[in-house]
């Protein structure tokens, strides 16, 4: 199938008519180059500035999260401000508080030691499943 003569005339036409259009506008735009190159920066820039205002309005909104340590009176009248290990009254093992074995202590029957020495004196043995112990 052939194209008609008059319909690539006018394609040909409507092309070099689009670029006389260009030339024109680059030709009138000529004159105010520099201003348009400040005008795009100031544009580029309150962008920019929007951006970095909404990025940082996001992240003041978020709560802040505390955490407290608890402490306890232990032996002695002293402050124990960080309790490291763990230990079951019925059982024979004492862990770390991440320890998997932990989770099945009842919260009534822990017993919290601040050392390991401390958990051995009190006649506990390091868990054989609680690395690093």
């Amino acid at each position: 199938m052939s194209i008609p003569t008059w319909v690539g005339v006018a394609i040909n036409y409507n092309m070099f008519n689009l670029a006389d259009k260009i030339k024109q506008v680059k030709h009138k735009i000529k004159p105010f180059e520099n201003d348009l190159i400040i005008v795009i920066i100031i544009i580029l820039v309150t962008f920019t500035s929007f951006g970095l205002y909404k990025l940082a309005e996001l992240r003041g909104n978020k709560t802040l999260i505390t955490i407290e340590k608890k402490t306890e009176i232990g032996e002695g009248g002293i402050l124990n401000t960080e309790k490291l290990f763990v230990a079951s009254k019925n059982g024979t093992k004492y862990y770390y508080p991440w320890c998997s074995g932990v989770s099945r202590i009842k919260e009534e029957n822990k017993v919290w030691f601040s050392s390991s020495d401390e958990a051995k004196k009190a006649g506990f043995e390091p868990a054989a499943n609680c690395k690093g112990l």
